[in-house]
């Protein structure tokens, strides 16, 4: 197929004949990959990235599009790895009050993707054996073994990630969500006074607009 798309390419320099500019076109739009399913994690656009790529290939994603609940959740994971990955590597410190703070804060990571998941494995599964935090370590392990087979479950073939609503509660759903924007617009108040407040937590205000944000895409009565 590359092969095809860089003929074409240099006949199309040459001479563009309308043939050569058909199957250029054609070529083109083959190479796409397109998500349809509005609802999608993150973790399955990156799933679908990688099964788009050849094997042992590097991958370099531009232009991509942070748009409400698919988008916002595809940019969510990069950030949460971010942090993540800082603090595994002080897994390695030798202090183990050190490591028991990075220990606490990858139990709080969201661990959305795949990838977070198997880099916190990898990284735990030394500690097991530690004298000072090997108890702690066995726990943050089995809540990423845990949420990594959730993750993979997810991506199995038509398990899918939208909400399926059948024309009846589409429809009740048009009627009410009038209603249902007012209390998202109380409750988005609420939580950035909670948040001004500090009686909770940025980690917590942040997943609680983003559920504010997927809800308003609808969806939320099914």
């Amino acid at each position: 197929e590359a092969l095809a798309r860089w003929t074409c390419w240099r006949a199309a320099r040459g001479a563009p004949a309308d043939a050569v500019r058909l199957a250029y076109r054609e070529l083109v739009r083959a190479s796409l990959v397109l998500v349809e399913d509005s609802g999608t994690s993150g973790d399955r656009i990156m799933a679908i990235a990688v099964a788009a790529a050849p094997p042992g290939a590097e991958v370099w994603i531009m232009g991509v599009q942070n748009i409400k609940g698919t988008g916002l959740d595809f940019a969510y994971q990069w950030v949460w790895w971010r942090e993540l990955h800082q603090l595994l590597t002080r897994l390695s410190d030798r202090d183990p009050q050190r490591r028991r703070l990075a220990l606490a804060g990858i139990d709080e990571n969201p661990l959305g993707s795949a990838l977070a998941c198997e880099a916190a494995r990898d990284a735990l599964r030394p500690l097991l054996g530690d004298p000072d935090v090997g108890a702690r370590a066995a726990q943050v392990f089995q809540r990423v073994e845990a949420r990594l087979a959730v993750l993979l479950a997810a991506r199995a073939p038509g398990a899918g990630g939208g909400r399926k609503q059948g024309r009846l509660a589409w429809l009740l759903e048009r009627m009410v969500d009038p209603f249902d924007a007012i209390l998202r617009s109380r409750r988005a108040r609420r939580i950035f006074a909670d948040l001004v407040a500090r009686r909770i937590s940025h980690r917590r205000a942040q997943s609680e607009l983003k559920r504010l944000t997927e809800r308003q895409k609808g969806g939320w009565l099914a």
